[in-house]
């Protein structure tokens, strides 16, 4: 929607980002502390109610997902999983010590996304991109249009580390 029709509104924006976060705490705290590890803007649906309002967001692709008390795990451990351009700092540095937090990292490369309709981090090697992410600071998203809050709420999303988001 976004590469089609340009940044939402930030409304819309964080509507959007709302709908997936309640989806990704609904996870965690129902189905065994799941965790999605793939949070990016491809695994978002839109459904748009006929035009009127603000969209509803659906989140989607759930084959990276893991369960933190072990119950269920189609993984290794060790493993690094996720879409590089959208993975939090720990899933390169520390795939095991994924958590909740790694899922808001993801939400904040959506947010970012949407309000922008470009990626939150570029790199052009894997490196060099696992750097930018590593050093990114809250200046970084003075220039976004939006109000002051939404722009620390995303600055909080995209922490580098992970106790600081």
């Amino acid at each position: 929607y976004v590469k089609d029709y340009g940044a939402l509104k930030e409304e819309d924006a964080l509507s959007i980002t709302l709908d997936a976060a309640r989806g990704l705490q609904y996870g965690y705290e129902q189905v065994q502390r799941f965790i999605h590890r793939d949070v990016k803007p491809q695994n978002i649906l839109l459904e748009m109610g006929g035009g009127v309002g603000t969209p509803r967001a659906k989140l989607v692709d759930l084959g990276l997902a893991r369960c933190l008390d072990d119950s269920f795990e189609l993984t290794v451990a060790g493993q690094v999983m996720g879409t590089p351009i959208s993975m939090a700092p720990e899933q390169f540095n520390s795939p095991d010590d994924v958590d909740h937090r790694t899922d808001i990292y993801g939400l904040g490369c959506v947010l970012y996304f949407a309000l922008t309709g470009d990626k939150a981090f570029r790199g052009r090697t894997l490196t060099e991109l696992r750097q930018n992410k590593e050093v990114a600071t809250a200046q970084r998203y003075q220039r976004i249009q939006a109000s002051a809050g939404t722009r620390a709420l995303l600055a909080r999303m995209l922490e580098p580390k992970q106790e600081d988001r």
